[in-house]
């Protein structure tokens, strides 16, 4: 194999709207670790909102910070324990790496980990550089069939299998999701891969609806207000008021709300007709044990992740990669090709 280069090209985020281009040293594999040449990184709300707010959630930009936790790679060197056959492996990697020791964590209930180390997520270096180390155990081995693309949307696509799978079964033969973003288009794919007799995609943005195919049906929250219809469940993908009233006054009786996307820390409920209905409203919350079965059902090709990019810039243009996506009505998934 030849020799590594010492240094590599990151785009480095040093404040609110300062993304830079920099050289910086090349990471080395540590134990148990493997180190990779980062082939794709997608575009994620949370990076746009550390670009432009500073902060996501509750992680803050403190410092000079690399985002992107959406990647596919290639593993071109091994730490100390792992064996030297996973070198030229094609990877996607499940980016969250938990403590293992805390209560959650006990359970098996990782995705709460009250100590997770999160690549891209300000504190921990992300994959918006040539090279990242990464632990073994998370990087997940793919088909050479599925493209780097694809594989790097494996973690948005993990995202909505774990939503899906929060929403009771048999209950599920009418099914709304709200937010044609990339994951609520994940959603509705999967919810008719999961046996749904009908599943409607609401969104005021119809650039972003005519993206989805049959039987995929679409709507305005006007057009969908309109047809009076109720469903057995409703995932809210959108992360905003709207989104959330229309989904939940869309449920009938002993109808379920699954909220996926992050929306606003507060949301007026009609109590009264939560009781009444006997309506369940759940969270779903990142991903856990997930990886295998989206790389299965993307290989099986039952999902298409490939046709929901709709720009794809270098790493040079980064900042481009992170505006596109509010600037452009008609983006759905921007990624950086390495």
């Amino acid at each position: 194999m030849s020799t590594l280069p010492a240094t590599m090209r990151a785009a480095v985020l040093h404040g609110i709207g300062d993304l830079r281009i920099e050289d910086r040293a090349r990471p080395a594999a540590g134990e148990s670790e493997v180190l990779l040449q980062v082939a794709v990184v997608g575009v994620c709300g949370s990076d746009l909102h550390f670009y432009t707010d500073g902060r996501s959630g509750s992680a803050v930009v403190a410092g000079p910070t690399v985002l992107g936790h959406e990647f596919s790679g290639r593993v071109i060197a091994v730490g100390a324990g792992v064996p030297t056959s996973r070198i030229g492996e094609r990877v996607a990697v499940e980016p969250g790496t938990p403590c293992g020791l805390c209560q959650p964590c006990t359970v098996d209930a990782y995705n709460h980990c009250e100590r997770i180390r999160f690549v891209g997520a300000a504190t921990i270096d992300g994959a918006m550089q040539e090279y990242l180390a990464v632990p073994a155990r998370s990087a997940y081995r793919v088909p050479d069939h599925v493209s780097d693309a694809a594989a790097a949307m494996i973690e948005p696509f993990s995202v909505a299998v774990h939503a899906v799978g929060r929403a009771p079964t048999g209950r599920a033969e009418q099914v709304l999701v709200s937010g044609a973003g990339p994951i609520g288009h994940l959603v509705a794919q999967l919810a008719h891969r999961r046996g749904a007799a009908s599943v409607w995609l609401v969104d005021p943005n119809g650039d972003r609806l005519a993206r989805a195919r049959p039987p995929i049906r679409t709507a305005t929250p006007e057009e969908w207000a309109a047809t009076g219809r109720r469903v057995d469940v409703a995932f809210e993908c959108s992360g905003s008021r709207e989104g959330s009233s229309t989904a939940l006054a869309s449920l009938r009786y002993e109808g379920s709300l699954v909220i996926v996307g992050v929306g606003p820390r507060t949301l007026e409920l009609p109590m009264d007709a939560i009781q009444e209905g006997e309506l369940t409203i759940t969270g779903s919350h990142r991903y856990r044990h997930t990886w295998p079965e989206a790389i299965q059902l993307v290989a099986r090709a039952e999902i298409d992740l490939d046709a929901l990019i709709t720009h794809t810039f270098p790493l040079e243009e980064a900042a481009a990669a992170l505006n596109v996506t509010r600037t452009d009505p008609a983006a759905l998934k921007a990624v950086l090709r390495l």
